[in-house]
């Protein structure tokens, strides 16, 4: 059983079709690059947030639950995350399209910030000035829930070259601004 932060020579284990899915074209990439020599190289990113993002995801769901003025029910918030702003995984993507080495290999893109959930909409909470709206507990824990999901990104600066520039906090407070919802107190 591997222990976090992941490694990029851990074996992956999906737990449903989409993360199956994102496995074999990582081994298709691999492949591609053994046989035809495409220059492939795959990218592993932690969860990415920033503004403008989807509203089913967390970050967003909770912050424009919180706009709104509504109560947001979730979890106890246990699980670490590593979570990436934007910026920083779109300047992944372009190291890793510039690389002249790496090709066929797996990179791990992360922070290497890790916070639990809990701590995160407390966080955001705090920035918005409506910690009073957190209904924490409130919801069970999902089925097979993985309760810490971090990565060892270092890969990614010896050979790309890149490292993450956005601190948490920063990328919380430029995600929220973008939103409109920052208590300027």
């Amino acid at each position: 059983n591997v222990r976090p932060p992941f490694l990029e020579l851990h074996r992956e284990n999906p737990v449903g079709p989409y993360s199956f899915s994102k496995l074999c074209v990582s081994y298709l990439a691999g492949m591609f690059f053994r046989v035809y020599r495409v220059p492939a190289i795959v990218l592993r990113p932690t969860l990415a947030y920033g503004p403008g993002q989807e509203p089913g995801m967390f970050i967003p769901s909770l912050i424009r639950t919180l706009r709104r003025g509504e109560r947001f029910q979730m979890t106890p918030g246990e699980q670490v995350r590593d979570f990436i702003y934007v910026e920083d995984l779109v300047g992944a993507y372009l190291k890793a399209g510039a690389a002249k080495t790496g090709f066929g290999e797996i990179f791990n893109v992360g922070s290497g910030e890790s916070s639990t959930i809990k701590d995160l909409a407390l966080k955001i909470g705090a920035l918005m000035n409506r910690s009073s709206l957190l209904d924490i507990g409130m919801i069970s824990y999902r089925p097979a829930e993985i309760m810490d999901y971090r990565v060892d990104a270092s890969k990614a600066l010896k050979v790309l070259g890149w490292k993450p520039e956005i601190s948490l906090d920063l990328g919380l407070r430029l995600t929220i601004e973008a939103e409109g919802c920052v208590d300027e107190r």
